[in-house]
């Protein structure tokens, strides 16, 4: 699993403040610290990794091959979901 952490929207999706890979466990559970940061507004995005090699693969136009998922439960369409949103 690739998680990123964004602390702004001018950084969202260009400059994570931290970013983790991590096994996911018999149990498909991932457990995520990012360590400490000052208070304010956060969105985390993650890659389900299916082929570990540590980045989002992606087909036809640009669409994901592999799983994506935002803070908030956030969507995105043609494209990653809104910093708002996430």
């Amino acid at each position: 699993m690739l998680a990123s952490l964004f602390d702004s929207g001018e950084s969202y999706m260009q400059e994570p403040v931290a970013e983790l890979i991590v096994a996911v466990d018999d149990q498909g559970m991932v457990r995520l610290g990012f360590g400490v940061h000052p208070a304010g507004d956060y969105a985390i995005v993650v890659v389900y990794d299916e082929d570990s090699d540590g980045e989002l693969d992606t087909g036809f136009l640009g669409f994901p091959k592999e799983r994506i998922g935002f803070s908030n439960g956030a969507w995105g369409w043609f494209g990653p979901a809104k910093w708002r949103d996430a």
